[in-house]
């Protein structure tokens, strides 16, 4: 078959998409779905209701924030109970005034790190 050729590619990218990777290290993946593995330093939940979790330094230097907006926060419960807590987060990279985040918006983007 012709499309033999595009396997190695196609599992190639499907790897990279899954792969896990530190909070310390997402702004060299900006643009690619990822899972991030870190530790949560910070929480917060702003006056309209959007909630952040911070990754690394604290706010405003934290080196990744997971950000849940308030139209989604009601399926997260508290975000308080994932501060101190070790966590892998999927989705895309993007950034926000300069620093990278994911926002996510069900509760299976984030688990307990293995």
């Amino acid at each position: 078959m012709k499309i033999c050729w595009l396997l190695p590619f196609l599992f190639a990218t499907a790897a990279a998409q899954a792969g896990v990777i530190s909070d310390r290290d997402v702004m060299k993946h900006v643009g690619e779905r990822v899972t991030v593995e870190g530790t949560v330093t910070g929480t917060h939940v702003s006056a309209k209701g959007t909630e952040f979790l911070n990754f690394g330094d604290r706010y405003p230097d934290q080196d990744f924030t997971v950000v849940i907006f308030a139209r989604s926060a009601g399926a997260f419960g508290d975000v308080a109970k994932y501060y101190g807590r070790r966590i892998d987060v999927a989705g895309t990279i993007e950034l926000y005034r300069g620093k990278p985040e994911i926002v996510v918006s069900v509760p299976n983007q984030i688990r307990p790190a293995r």
